[in-house]
């Protein structure tokens, strides 16, 4: 399945192919066959990317938290239950602990998961609160249109409101 879920096959990368990108091609993207793992950026790294890109207010943590709040209420975000848990998390957190480090569970946008573990390939079960499920459905309520087969390319914007999609199609 992931030559058809993903582009190039799933084996798309950065430039200098150091990461791998999985990037979903169905209409939902990666949102679709991803872990569905949820963790916010960490505050250091929006200040940096602030000051960097000199992007002020922009990348105002306040700013950023309300919008956290905001998409995982949507996304019915909440902690992995530790009996969920499998052997290599567990040896995680002791190391962890023995080593003083901070660590604890990931959080996820799943409801009525049934740990069927075939998340990168999607769920047969609809348990994934993904874009397709949650947002696409509120965008399109909202006056979207929905393109398929194409590429998204570029997000435009004005005045701090996106005002469209640059997309290219995708034969």
């Amino acid at each position: 399945m992931l030559p058809r879920l993903y582009w190039d096959a799933a084996g798309r990368t950065t430039d200098d192919r150091r990461i791998r990108v999985h990037q979903g091609k169905g209409v939902g993207g990666s949102t679709l066959h991803n872990l569905n793992l949820c963790k916010r950026i960490p505050e250091p790294l929006l200040r940096q990317w602030a000051a960097q890109r000199a992007l002020g207010g922009v990348l105002d943590t306040r700013k950023w938290d309300a919008l956290y709040t905001e998409v995982e209420a949507m996304l019915e975000v909440s902690e992995v239950p530790r009996d969920r848990w499998n052997r290599h998390n567990l040896l995680l957190e002791q190391a962890c602990k023995v080593l003083g480090w901070r660590g604890g569970g990931l959080r996820h946008n799943r409801s009525g998961c049934v740990g069927s573990g075939f998340c990168e390939i999607g769920c047969a079960y609809d348990g994934k609160n993904n874009a397709a499920k949650v947002l696409l459905p509120r965008a399109i309520r909202a006056g979207a249109e929905v393109v398929v087969r194409c590429q998204a390319v570029r997000i435009l914007h004005e005045q701090g409101r996106v005002t469209g999609v640059e997309a290219h199609e995708v034969v």
